[in-house]
Order: structure tokens, then C-alpha cells, then sequence
């Protein structure tokens, strides 16, 4: 049973009269005693605080300042809004962190290349070569311009090395449809060996050709 007691020392001062009620006790009687913080009397109170288990959680004081430790038990998901304007994000391991460079306005990552990097160029012919002259067998009559063409050639270079015009183009190319050369006239072509490609002369002539191939 809670109760509340009076002063009564001095039941005609008004100093102790004012004490009435000022002491606090437990259902058992015991004084709850109080404490003075800023210079402020507080009634001294339990602060601690405890877990559902009742085990006490502690503090860390950093800076300071207290907090309360805490500790993660399972990941928690983070959503960070980031302004290139206000925020910046290092890279690195912990240890050793990514840099980078200012050249005019622009900054740029610093790169090393650790391995040496192998440029595989396509258009490259770094495998074999041949050279041939040509003949038209039959005037008028359109003829392949490499016999028997390079495999995987990439290249093929003709010259005319007749006097007149001569007439590249295509399976049965006339002197009416082909591309034209003039008498020494080089054309360089960047085709495969899968591409048939024919030569001809104006009407009655059997015109000469160089050719070159690379693959």
C-alpha cells in the first residue's frame, strides 16, 4: 500500500508545512531516493534499458558523444540517393582506391593495363600473296580475272595494262554494263575469294590485266 508522510518536526513552520507529500516510498516501505542533475532535484530513476530478454543494452561514448551500440543481425537494404553534383563514391578495395584525372573540363579514371591487350585488326592480310597477268582468251567473251582466286583473300588489285578501256564486273560483264579502266589504270577491291569477278574489252579486242591478291 502506498501511502504518503508528513513532515511534522515543526508543524508551525511553513517551511516543513510545504514538505508535506515530499517523500516517495515503495509498497515496502523503502525511501526512493532522488538526484540532482543541472542543478535540478530529478527523482532517481532506473535508465537502463533492456532488451525483451531483460539483458541490458550497452553504449559506446565516440567523440563525445554516447550512442547506442547496435548490431546487425541480418543485412538491411540502404537506398542512397547520389548527386554528381553534391556526393562523390571512392572506389577502392579499403585499402588501395581508384584515381583519376583532370585534363581541360572533363575528368577521366586513371587505367592501367596490366596485360598487354592483342588487337585483332580484320582487315589485315597477314597471310599470303599473289600476282598474275591476264589474258582474255576470247574477245568479246567475259573471263574470270584470277584463274584460280587466293583462299580468304581480303585484297585484289587489277590493272589494265592494255591500250584501250577494259570492263570489270560481274559473271558475263560487256563492255556495255562493266566498270571501266583506262589504259593503266589500277582499281583495288576489298572482296573475298567467294566473289566472281570478270573482265572484258571493247568489241573484237583481248585486252591484257595485272591482278595482286593478299590475304
Amino acid at each position: 500500500m502506498k501511502k504518503l508522510v508528513f513532515d511534522v518536526t515543526d508543524a508551525q513552520s511553513i517551511l516543513d508545512s510545504d514538505s508535506v507529500g515530499a517523500f516517495v516510498r515503495s509498497s515496502d516501505g523503502t525511501l526512493i531516493d532522488h538526484a540532482n542533475i543541472n542543478s535540478v532535484d530529478r527523482l532517481a530513476v532506473d535508465s537502463t534499458l533492456k532488451d525483451g530478454a531483460g539483458t541490458a543494452l550497452t553504449s559506446t561514448l565516440v567523440g563525445g558523444k554516447q550512442g547506442l551500440d547496435v548490431n546487425v543481425i541480418e543485412g538491411i537494404n540502404v537506398e542512397v540517393d547520389l548527386s554528381h553534383v553534391d556526393d562523390s563514391v571512392r572506389l577502392g578495395d579499403g585499402t588501395n582506391f581508384f584515381t583519376s584525372t583532370t585534363i581541360g573540363p572533363d575528368v577521366g579514371l586513371d587505367v592501367n593495363i596490366i596485360n598487354e591487350v592483342q588487337v585483332n585488326d580484320a582487315a589485315l592480310a597477314d597471310t599470303a600473296i599473289a600476282s598474275a597477268a591476264n589474258t582474255l582468251a576470247v574477245a568479246d567473251t567475259a573471263q574470270d580475272v584470277v584463274a584460280a582466286p587466293l583462299t580468304d583473300r581480303k585484297y585484289l588489285f587489277v590493272r589494265n595494262m592494255f591500250n584501250k578501256d577494259i570492263y570489270i564486273g560481274g559473271t558475263g560483264v560487256t563492255n556495255a554494263n562493266g566498270f571501266p579502266l583506262s589504259p593503266g589504270q589500277l582499281i583495288e577491291l576489298r572482296c573475298g575469294d567467294n566473289v566472281d569477278i570478270e573482265f572484258v574489252g571493247r568489241a573484237g579486242d583481248t585486252p591484257v590485266i595485272r591482278t595482286l591478291e593478299l590475304s
